[in-house]
């Protein structure tokens, strides 16, 4: 079916919404989504209140709801496209420093005697203020999760170098000065031990969804005493980019239908495609590439800035 076709489907009244009205597409984690703009419609008395009962409560139950790890899993798409785009070789706006992510797991390698707070304040806050002098850490989100044994172990990723081995001699010093070491580790240029590990992720279409994979799951061995997520200032505030559905991007979608690339499911206020396809139209969108360019450069500057004060873990 030709996308010129596409409209709101409205089961109650048996046609379409009115076309006229401005239609914008985002790609998240493994889907993309179309739905009219919504920037004109007014707040119910029903939302007010509920807005108005809920306002400043702060709940943290242990673990992620599908929203938060839907959340998670954006938030490092966002990251992920920023450090694509604006390393991409034909963007005017680009840059020529290559940066990764970089994912980072910490472990404790004793029996927890601790309680979860107390472990995110005394070695999580510690390690963050040790990864932010030594490597130059700035951007980064956690997430604490307990493993089978009981023990809470963290999930980091960050944008900068990290010697794997360093960070390991460190982590082990933190635990240590804690009771979750038995000796005081002594540092040698290739120290190791199993209570980190360390991978370099390269930026692209799937980094997100390998990370989120570990960060962003479910909490089956437990619930975590506090926070179980957070990240840096930065990161939260890093901007995605909302396709206005023109000429040019209705195309190139029908490309990607009749090429069997994508599938397309109509529901009653949106129609859903089966895959994220910011990749695809970031490439083939002359107008939206050049836009995205923009709001992604604005995105690297609030990243690599330093004009924000490095923040600890709210445990």
């Amino acid at each position: 079916m030709g996308l010129f076709l596409i409209g709101f489907y409205n089961k109650t009244q048996s046609n379409t919404m009115n076309k006229n009205e401005l239609q914008l597409m985002t790609c998240k984690a493994g889907y993309s989504v179309v739905y009219n703009s919504r920037e004109n419609a007014q707040i119910t008395d029903a939302q007010l209140q509920n807005l108005q009962k809920n306002w400043g409560k702060v709940d943290y139950k242990g673990t992620l709801s599908k929203q938060t790890s839907r959340r998670i899993a954006h938030i490092l798409q966002v990251w992920s496209r920023t450090l694509y785009v604006n390393q991409y070789k034909n963007n005017p706006l680009g840059v020529k420093k290559n940066r990764n992510l970089v994912f980072v797991t910490l472990t404790l390698s004793k029996k927890q005697t601790h309680d979860d707070l107390e472990i995110k304040r005394l070695l999580l806050n510690k390690f963050l203020i040790y990864a932010n002098r030594k490597f130059g850490m700035q951007n980064y989100l956690w997430k604490a999760e307990k493993q089978k044994n009981g023990n809470l172990h963290f999930h980091i990723i960050t944008d900068v170098f990290i010697n794997k081995h360093e960070l390991n001699y460190e982590w082990d010093c933190i635990q240590y000065s804690h009771g979750y070491f038995n000796s005081k580790p002594c540092f040698v240029p290739k120290y190791e031990s199993p209570s980190t590990r360390v991978e370099a992720v390269h930026s692209g279409e799937g980094v997100y969804a390998y990370m989120a994979k570990y960060v962003a799951k479910g909490d089956e061995n437990g619930e975590v005493k506090g926070r179980v997520w957070g990240c840096s200032k930065s990161v939260r505030e890093l901007e995605d980019y909302t396709f206005t559905v023109d000429s040019e991007l209705l195309y190139n979608v029908e490309l990607l239908l009749r090429s069997r690339k994508v599938e397309m499911r109509v529901h009653d206020y949106c129609i859903i495609f089966t895959r994220d396809l910011f990749f695809n139209l970031y490439h083939m969108c002359q107008y939206h590439r050049s836009k995205i360019n923009m709001i992604y450069a604005a995105n690297y500057h609030k990243l690599y800035s330093n004009s924000d004060k490095f923040e600890l873990a709210s445990v």
